[in-house]
């Protein structure tokens, strides 16, 4: 059968692991009626969330049997894959006698991860020497690397202190590297299942995108939960790292300005004037807020995402250089061309190669 996770946000209190115990127990009391089956549940008492990992015949039935053992429905319900999102995010640990899930070291896992982004210039990042030594390090650090078709590279680390530091180790790794002309590492924590969307850790995954596609290069990029880890790290240490942390605010600001440019990507007149407006800010304060995020002119970030949009585009092989050109919002395959060897030390023909 089909495998699914959803999500409860608890907001009575008090809520314990025995409160949690007793719900799963409402659940498994009526499985069988909906045909399903309740395998394990993630508890997170901090932020007062459940997920509950069920196999069922439909995404109706596991809706249904929450609905006859609480009398309220999941606040999301995502259809998950075994191979490709279950086992490298969550695959780690078992559960216990009372189907909690647990860690390999028999602790509750909550079920949150702290994800690794890499990117970099197309003819490094899946180069098989460069990848190996990328791959090893991840390893390192007890990540688990995640199958992506596009041209970055994804990992998973139960631990966020684990995720930092390799984070660390691949800065100073790749900062030495010739090939690696650009490169940026993104780091973000979050939960399994998001309140709205249809995939595993959907939410996290996208500011994920947001951090890689429009940080300034060089630097490790990371989210607000993920600074929380920084305790364990010593001053000297991040001292030598080039690190920027982003809050929340911060990063809603961040996926505004990415998806104001993503959205008008393919038109050429595409201006900062635009930005200002779906800031809702002058002229002068656009600047200085694109400044401060980004460490680039709003113009710099404009041209960055047009730049890096089409490295995807690229490697799928499935239009030529004029046709991307055209449709990221240049007006000359020439221009583009020149912009791109200027950007990433490469033609844009040897990434179709």
């Amino acid at each position: 059968m089909p495998l699914f996770m959803d999500i409860h946000h608890i907001e009575h209190l008090p809520f314990t692991e025995e409160d949690a115990y007793k719900a799963h127990l409402r659940d498994v009391a009526v499985q069988q009626e909906f045909g399903v089956v309740y395998e394990k549940y993630y508890l997170n008492l901090e932020e007062r969330t459940v997920c509950c990992l069920m196999k069922a015949p439909n995404m109706e039935a596991c809706v249904q049997s929450h609905l006859k053992a609480h009398g309220v429905g999941a606040c999301n319900v995502v259809k998950i894959s075994t191979e490709n999102e279950f086992f490298p995010y969550l695959g780690e640990g078992s559960k216990n006698r009372k189907d909690l899930a647990t860690t390999l070291t028999g602790e509750i896992d909550t079920g949150f991860r702290t994800l690794l982004r890499i990117e970099g210039n197309p003819n490094s990042i899946h180069k098989m020497g460069d990848y190996e030594k990328i791959e090893n390090y991840i390893n390192k650090y007890k990540g688990n690397l995640v199958e992506q078709p596009e041209n970055f590279i994804l990992s998973t680390f139960l631990q966020c202190q684990n995720a930092l530091s390799c984070a660390f180790a691949l800065q100073e790794h790749l900062s030495s590297q010739p090939n690696f002309s650009f490169f940026n590492i993104s780091v973000v924590t979050g939960m399994p299942v998001d309140d709205t969307g249809n995939k595993l850790f959907e939410n996290a995954l996208n500011r994920l995108k947001v951090l890689s596609q429009i940080g300034k290069p060089g630097l490790i990029l990371i989210d607000d939960t993920s600074k929380k880890s920084y305790g364990q790290f010593t001053s000297e240490h991040l001292k030598n790292s080039r690190i920027q942390s982003f809050n929340n605010k911060e990063e809603n600001l961040l996926a505004i300005l990415y998806d104001t440019i993503v959205k008008n990507i393919e038109n050429p007149k595409f201006k900062v004037g635009h930005l200002e407006k779906a800031l809702g800010a002058s002229k002068a304060q656009t600047y200085r807020t694109i400044k401060k995020l980004t460490g680039l002119s709003p113009n710099e970030v404009i041209r960055e995402v047009r730049l890096r949009s089409p490295l995807q585009a690229l490697c799928k092989k499935d239009r030529n250089v004029s046709e991307i050109a055209f449709d990221h919002g240049f007006s000359s395959a020439t221009y583009f061309t020149r912009m791109f060897k200027e950007r990433f030390k490469i033609l844009p023909t040897e990434c179709l190669k």
